[in-house]
């Protein structure tokens, strides 16, 4: 999901004066937040992928991330929120649906919703304080990510705008 640049400056202004040079940062145009990951898929499949995922009935996710935390085998550093949101927790389980339909290999694990914020971390550093985050979720998009020499880089394939109504 897409993140709405005004919580997106707040995020990376946090992040930049409450950590520094702490790891490397993943840039501020490619934070997003991971609903399903999608294994490599044909042309034919990905837009099948786009036509199912147009038919969704999706609204507006409010989340407040309020949680730091480090994923410890990839080392990457994150904020989450502190409660489960059923509504990004249902449309997760539409879309890996869909996917699945589409004989689209999918990620395995559970649904977590992040938004991570360094790579190559070894630990977990100390704060002082975590701000919430309040965001609205109001864009679905399906990104291709393409690993280049200076790094992951994400082009964007689709975007629907979520329903004005809001489900936590």
């Amino acid at each position: 999901m897409e993140i709405p640049s005004q919580d997106k400056a707040a995020i990376v202004q946090w992040r930049e004066l409450t950590f520094g040079k702490f790891a490397k940062s993943i840039a501020a145009e490619n934070l997003h937040m991971t609903m399903c990951f999608i294994g490599d898929a044909s042309s034919q499949q990905e837009q099948q992928l786009v036509e199912l995922t147009e038919q969704l009935k999706t609204h507006v996710v409010n989340m407040d991330f309020t949680y730091l935390g480090v994923f410890s085998k990839p080392g990457v550093l994150y904020i989450a929120p502190s409660e489960d949101s059923i509504a990004a927790t249902d449309l997760a389980a539409q879309l890996k649906k869909i996917a699945s339909t589409l004989s689209i290999r999918t990620d395995k694990r559970r649904f977590s919703p992040h938004v991570s914020l360094f790579r190559k971390v070894k630990h977990l550093p100390e704060i002082q304080h975590m701000p919430v985050f309040k965001v609205a979720f109001s864009h679905l998009v399906l990104y291709k990510s393409i690993l280049g020499a200076e790094g992951v880089v994400y082009h964007q394939v689709a975007s629907w705008s979520l329903s004005a109504d809001t489900l936590n």
